[in-house]
């Protein structure tokens, strides 16, 4: 049984004690899903149920169950490890770029440099002998200089300013960006949702959720339904026939909760090019461009050449490689750019159509707070107490049942001249 990290976080910030109605809109996870889950969690870590005398139920955790979970499942501890490893495959993935791209505009230039300078006319060139390692000012050591390196071949400390990103890292950022910034919305949508219903204390209006989501109608309210289904709402007619939903499962509390700050809307972030700094995006352009001019031209001089050997055999074997790295590196970051501004431009008009029913909201038309009033005659909530619970798990039954019946039980008032209890 595989457990959603984030209702293991959830469990833990509500202090191990849990309604599945609470535990819903904190995370903003189906209703129907978040109590399976926590019926299996209770039975895997030995949790208790408490129920009280209205029928709601509690579950309680033992503070340790994370720790129970690993032992007694060990995919568990395998997935922690796979994760670290997956982060330094990922980190030697990312700087590889930046690696080939720098031994890429090297070896251009240095081929280039030899057939420039030691390519004596002929039927053929025999370089296998000649010494490329440079030293002092020569070409060799140039080069290394001018890409970050040190003239000794070693590669220098990366110089980092608050949160800029190294050299290397900055390649992959430029050439693929930095992921998608939006990639928990949908979490976000219906946490804001459910906080929204929690705010209200489990009755709302249709207009209220409209700023989280989309494809919102002014001629009917068919956005609520997908609200209804994930946290087990139900519609209530007021006499003139307004709509509003009500959420008896949200309305009942383990414990008393701080309220989380609510964003007014959804609003998306903007996708970014690149977290580069502008110096590193230049700096990189400067090196695509590089790389491929220097690739054709490399090409060129190659053309009817025969190479018996050294490093011109070399970009000669890997020469085709090269021009493709170097055309896919100007290729796609102009066509990740040219997608940028169109997927930028349905963010922004996806935020503007949701800041507009804030708008809405906020005016509170005569309809929408006749809405409302009818709404707070639904709000309840309830925090469950020790003295509200009719069962728990924790105890056993028959002591349990003595216990009330012992409090049942008016105490006998004592006989008149009985001085035994004076």
């Amino acid at each position: 049984m595989e457990f959603q990290p984030l209702l293991i976080k959830s469990i833990e910030k509500l202090q191990y004690q849990t309604t599945p109605g609470e535990l819903s809109i904190q995370t903003g996870l189906p209703l129907a899903i978040v109590e399976k889950d926590l019926q299996q969690l209770a039975i895997t870590v030995g949790g208790h149920l408490q129920v009280s005398n209205g029928g709601e139920v509690i579950y309680k955790y033992p503070s340790d169950f994370q720790n129970i979970l690993r032992q007694k499942f060990v995919w568990l501890q395998v997935q922690e490890w796979l994760q670290r490893i997956w982060k330094v495959i990922f980190y030697l993935v990312r700087v590889s770029f930046g690696i080939v791209l720098i031994a890429s505009v090297a070896l251009i230039l240095l081929s280039i440099f030899v057939l420039s300078f030691f390519n004596n006319e002929g039927d053929g060139i025999d370089l296998g002998n000649i010494n490329l390692g440079g030293s002092g000012d020569s070409g060799g050591g140039f080069i290394w200089y001018w890409f970050d390196w040190g003239h000794d071949g070693t590669p220098r400390q990366p110089r980092r300013q608050g949160k800029k990103l190294n050299f290397l890292n900055a390649v992959y950022s430029f050439l693929f960006g930095d992921g998608n910034p939006n990639a928990n919305l949908e979490e976000l949508r219906w946490r804001n949702i459910g906080q929204v219903i929690r705010k209200n204390r489990g009755a709302i209006t249709a207009e209220q959720v409209a700023p989280y989501l989309e494809d919102v109608s002014p001629y009917n309210e068919d956005h609520i339904l997908p609200v209804l289904i994930r946290f087990n709402g139900l519609p209530e007619v007021s006499p003139v026939g307004d709509l509003v939903y009500r959420f008896p499962d949200s309305q009942t509390f383990a414990q008393q909760r701080k309220f989380k700050h609510i964003q007014p809307y959804l609003k998306e972030k903007v996708w970014k090019f690149s977290a580069a700094s502008t110096g590193q995006m230049w700096t990189i352009s400067l090196l695509a461009a590089v790389n491929c001019g220097g690739a054709l031209f490399l090409g060129a001089l190659l053309k009817g050449l025969a190479v018996k050997g050294g490093i011109i055999a070399v970009a000669a074997s890997l020469y085709w490689i090269i021009l493709l790295y170097a055309i896919g590196f100007i290729a796609i970051p102009i066509g990740r750019w040219m997608w940028l501004q169109w997927a930028n431009g349905k963010i922004r008009a996806r935020n503007q159509q949701r800041s507009q029913h804030v708008a809405q909201l906020s005016a509170g038309s005569d309809d929408l707070t006749r809405k409302l009033q009818f709404a707070e005659k639904f709000q309840a909530e309830q925090i469950i107490t020790a003295a509200d619970l009719a069962y728990t798990t924790e105890d056993d039954l028959l002591d349990q049942e003595l216990d009330k019946l012992d409090q049942s039980i008016d105490p006998v008032p004592p006989l008149p001249g009985d001085r035994s209890n004076n």
